[in-house]
């Protein structure tokens, strides 16, 4: 506790004590009888002194608790602690970033906003149900972190092995689906596909993948995106996670507006691409849509279907 010179506690009616500012450590040092801790319900191995004595984790002795931690806090700290500002360096970090947090753990606005301002490679992964303290030694979310990162490091290895050409070919034939679809291009759609595809939009509407050919893929697309008055697919961030041979595969973020009227439904998630070569030239033979979260009318879809027939 914070005190000046001078300054002390009042203890409770009957209660002896001695209470003394310690100049050099900068807290305060407090000795009462074992039976006025248990009459306030003060825990004594938490001495007055730790930084956290009342989070679970400093208190558990098969966790934070041991006897080797001496788990103070000199209170001039404070005030480059709290001043430090980590967020506004996001803008300067050009490096590919991966960002693993729960909105259960330490500042997640902070690691929001420091994610928002990273100017080059991105992503993040965002876990449910996690305190701060079980990143330290609870063996999910550990596990979790851990690969996450592991595939993250691995990814970005493979991406800058990967030569310029195939790069470029397979992010066009990417922007083929999205830029196609929304245009109608449907020729153009089909050259992007492998004869065989299978698509994976479980994340949203439940089932289970469905390989089927492209061309019925084609068939089922042009029969329904019409039924909106727009559609655009952004996807950006485009990274190939891996190549070996004829096989690659890719990553990127999306934000899909779908709009009957005034109305509109946003999506927003990533997409995980499988690419073969076919031909000398790289098509999409399996894709994987995740949906993190979305804004507007979902029930534009049923819209969208009963107004396409119309549109033919």
């Amino acid at each position: 506790m914070p005190l000046k010179a001078g300054e002390g506690w009042i203890l409770p009616a009957g209660a002896a004590g001695i209470c003394e500012y310690d100049e050099a450590l900068s807290f305060l040092r407090l000795e009462v009888p074992e039976n006025l801790l248990a009459d306030v319900s003060f825990e004594r191995h938490s001495d007055f002194r730790p930084l956290m004595y009342q989070v679970p984790y400093y208190t558990e002795a098969n966790r934070g608790l041991i006897p080797q931690y001496d788990n103070r806090f000199n209170l001039a700290s404070w005030e480059p602690w709290l001043t430090y500002d980590s967020v506004s360096l996001g803008a300067k970090l050009d490096k590919p970033t991966l960002i693993v947090h729960s909105e259960g753990a330490a500042v997640p606005q902070g690691a929001h906003a420091f994610y928002a301002l990273l100017p080059g490679e991105k992503s993040e992964l965002w876990l449910d149900g996690f305190s701060q303290f079980d990143f330290y030694d609870r063996s999910e979310p550990v596990t979790i972190a851990a690969d996450a990162a592991a595939a993250h490091f691995t990814r970005v290895n493979a991406s800058r092995q990967i030569d310029p050409e195939d790069r470029a070919e397979i992010i066009d034939t990417i922007t083929d689906i999205a830029a196609g679809a929304d245009r109608h291009q449907w020729d153009r759609v089909r050259r992007a596909f492998a004869d065989e595809v299978t698509l994976d939009y479980t994340s949203l509407w439940g089932g289970k993948p469905i390989a089927q050919p492209a061309d019925e893929v084609i068939r089922q697309w042009s029969g329904f995106l019409p039924g909106f008055d727009e559609t655009r697919h952004l996807v950006t961030n485009h990274t190939i996670t891996g190549l070996q041979g004829e096989k690659a595969t890719a990553e990127a973020d999306f934000q899909a507006t779908h709009r009957i009227g005034t109305d509109l439904w946003v999506l927003i998630g990533r997409y995980h691409y499988e690419l073969a070569k076919v031909n000398g030239g790289w098509k999409i033979s399996a894709l994987t849509m995740t949906a993190t979260h979305g804004t507007g009318d979902r029930a534009l879809t049923q819209r969208a279907a009963e107004r396409a027939p119309k549109t033919r």
